[in-house]
This record gives structure tokens, C-alpha cells and sequence, in this order.
């Protein structure tokens, strides 16, 4: 015999409809964002399949990182590239490719250089995490990696 209150519950339900709300991506588009985004955490890929796309802005939430350690390198503080070039690289650029490539995140989006690019490459020492696995970071995903900056020990324009 059914309760009253499980009756109740089924007629409020039944009155005032499901507002459960409704995913955005299928299961194909989901296997081709996890394709290109390894390592994403669930709570991230549930974010997105519900269209809310700004969790990949998250990226210590949105993937498994490395543990925080000491890194030196060089950076290009560009338009649209913000590339790190760990030691013992002795240039930075951008190239076409993805592979090696690993963007630079510092804490709050604001960059110690201000919120324009320089254009200029600096030598910089920090303590950092890395994304885990590659994938598609950065700008249109052309960075294999994103880098999250903890703090800066030290930096200055390269060549000086």
C-alpha cells in the first residue's frame, strides 16, 4: 500500500513537472572532448556536457596536475602565446605544432608584466604545476600542456 507521503510526492512532481536539467553534448561529442582534453577530471566533463564550457577556464579544477615543484625557463610573454620553454632551452617561440608547447597560467589571470603583451622573452624561475596528461591548452588549444603558476621566485627580460 502506497504512503500518503509518497503519493504527495509523486502528484508535486507530476504537477510541476521535471526541472532536471538537460545535457547539451551527446555521448560522441563527449569521446571527442575527451580525445582532446586527457586527463579531465569528472566533475569538469560534467560541467561541459551540461554546456557550461567556462569550467575548462579552471584548470587546476578541470584536470589532474603535477605536484607543485621549482621550475626555470624561458617565457614569451606574446599576443595570444603565452609559451614557457623549461631549461635548458635557449630560445621561445611559438611553433606550428602542438607537441612541446606549454602555456603559462599565473594566478588570476594577471601576468607581472600587466595585461597587455610585451612581445619580450624573460627568464623566469617559479613554483608550478603541470597539466598531467597532454592535451589541447592554451589559446585555441595549440599548447600541449598548460602551466600553472604558484608564485614567481624570479624573473627578468631575457638577455639582460
Amino acid at each position: 500500500m502506497m504512503r500518503w507521503s509518497s503519493l504527495l510526492a509523486c502528484v508535486a512532481i507530476y504537477l510541476n513537472g521535471c526541472d532536471c536539467p538537460k545535457p547539451k553534448l551527446n555521448a560522441d561529442a563527449m569521446l571527442a572532448i575527451h580525445s582532446e582534453y586527457p586527463g579531465m577530471t569528472d566533475r569538469c566533463a560534467e560541467e561541459i556536457r551540461f554546456g557550461r564550457d567556462e569550467a575548462l577556464n579552471d584548470t587546476a579544477q578541470c584536470f589532474r596536475m603535477t605536484e607543485a615543484r621549482h621550475w626555470r625557463g624561458l617565457w614569451l610573454d606574446g599576443f595570444e602565446a603565452q609559451q614557457f620553454c623549461p631549461i635548458p632551452a635557449q630560445k621561445c617561440e611559438v611553433r606550428d605544432v602542438r607537441e612541446g608547447q606549454i602555456w603559462l597560467r599565473f594566478p588570476g589571470g594577471e601576468k607581472p608584466t600587466g595585461r597587455l603583451a610585451t612581445g619580450k622573452v624573460y627568464q623566469i624561475e617559479f613554483i608550478g604545476r603541470r597539466t598531467l596528461l597532454p592535451g589541447a591548452h592554451g589559446h585555441m588549444g595549440t599548447s600541449e600542456h598548460e602551466m600553472l603558476v604558484e608564485r614567481i621566485t624570479a624573473l627578468k627580460a631575457f638577455g639582460s
